[in-house]
């Protein structure tokens, strides 16, 4: 399989996986209201992205990396339910999207993704 067709592959791959997992989660904030029968939006992220990572630690929401405005990010920011804020936090040392992170002893880990040309990222990053 030639170069082109694999980036094609692993993109296609990861913007699937992000559809359905990460995007629904983080597009628009929502906040179950009693029963879980009804939604509300929070607050906006300060930063429009797509192909992200998101996860929970210390009842705090974190996004981290992903595309915006065409180009590959390293922001991080944290939203935290209680005050329906967002903050910005330092940025992960490589800019990249499609990657994962996992939380580990109350530790965040931003695991592989791709750089904008869409080189394979190996790195883990705590």
């Amino acid at each position: 399989m030639n170069k082109q067709i694999a980036q094609f592959r692993h993109l296609l791959i990861v913007y699937v996986f992000s559809l359905i997992i990460t995007i629904p989660a983080f597009s628009q904030q929502p906040e179950s209201k009693s029963g879980g029968d009804s939604w509300s939006q929070g607050a906006d992220m300060s930063t429009g992205r797509s192909d992200f990572s998101g996860c929970s630690v210390n009842e705090k929401i974190y996004a981290f990396g992903g595309w915006s405005g065409g180009i590959t990010i390293s922001s991080v920011e944290e939203y935290d339910a209680m005050t329906d804020t967002w903050k910005t936090k330092a940025s992960i040392p490589t800019p990249r999207w499609g990657l994962t992170c996992s939380v580990v002893n109350g530790k965040i880990y931003a695991i592989g993704g791709s750089l904008l040309d869409f080189t394979s990222v190996s790195t883990v990053e705590e």
